[in-house]
């Protein structure tokens, strides 16, 4: 099949999500590793997006405290912590574009405090609180990378 006929995941048990075409702007074909490019700039639905990750004592690698961050229109989000800093763990933008068919962006990003783990989390726009972006939908963990 061709690329764009090849699932990058599956999911169940969100039912609010409709059968209906998805709007992708960003997909593992290009580099969504955060330790390669910081920050991975997004346009998706006309809208400038930010997602990045902290470095809040400008070592070479970030360190102690960082967080994965994203932005839009001004307001930012932080949506993990590395409480021992970001060394070999997986900062890696999987996925990114309109899943619940609401015109915001949606997420999918490889991230875990162990380089050893796997820790896949979609992010939704329609699970978002109040003051954010996106919620936390599903998390997919495995171990032994």
């Amino acid at each position: 099949p061709a690329s764009s006929e090849v699932p990058l995941f599956l999911l169940r048990g969100l039912p609010h999500l409709a059968l209906k075409p998805v709007h992708t702007c960003f997909d593992r074909s290009e580099t969504g590793s955060l330790h390669e490019q910081n920050p991975i700039l997004l346009t998706c639905q006309a809208q400038a997006y930010n997602v990045r990750v902290s470095n809040p004592r400008n070592e070479s690698a970030p360190g102690a405290g960082s967080e994965l961050i994203v932005t839009h229109a001004g307001k930012a989000q932080v949506l993990y912590r590395w409480p021992q800093g970001l060394r070999d763990e997986p900062a890696e933008l999987t996925w990114a574009g309109d899943l619940d068919g609401d015109g915001k962006l949606d997420l999918l990003i490889d991230h875990s405090p162990h380089s050893n783990v796997g820790g896949l989390t979609l992010y939704l726009s329609t699970l978002a609180r109040p003051g954010e972006q996106v919620g936390r939908a599903a998390t997919f963990k495995s171990t032994g990378r």
